[in-house]
């Protein structure tokens, strides 16, 4: 399961499923939806995640607000893995997932620390983009 379908789940959900994973990804727009959907992928709403919470070996985070708490962590395999790529204040609430014994990976930033040089190209690649879209607006 991939949380949140934007830059960076949009390509977890890829790579993951180039490695022959059945991927669900988590969405919360149409847009969203429907570009997972094309890239076959099983299309999950916020809504409906918790449903699909028990079944779930691996579960990817990349949305920078808690929506794994003590709420619905409980709904997780103990033998799950929970990785988190959110920035602060991440997506998962630690505590509970300590407190259910859970297995948590925190790897925010994780392209900067990896690959600074690629990122920041890619950043500001970006940033240019952005200036030329506000500069042909005007």
């Amino acid at each position: 399961m991939v949380i949140g379908y934007g830059r960076i789940g949009s390509i977890l959900c890829k790579m993951l499923a180039g490695l022959g994973a059945k991927v669900h990804a988590v969405v919360n727009k149409s847009r969203s939806a429907a570009l997972a959907n094309s890239a076959g992928h099983e299309v999950v709403t916020f809504k409906a995640m918790n449903h699909y919470l028990p079944d779930m070996d691996v579960i990817y985070n990349t949305v920078p607000k808690i929506l794994l708490d003590k709420n619905n962590m409980h709904l997780i395999n103990e033998k799950a893995l929970i990785i988190d790529l959110a920035a602060p204040p991440y997506g998962v609430d630690a505590i509970a997932g300590r407190d259910l014994g859970l297995k948590i990976l925190f790897s925010s930033s994780l392209p900067g620390k990896i690959a600074p040089v690629t990122t920041a190209m890619y950043i500001l690649s970006t940033i240019h983009q952005i200036i030329n879209e506000m500069n042909n607006a005007i």
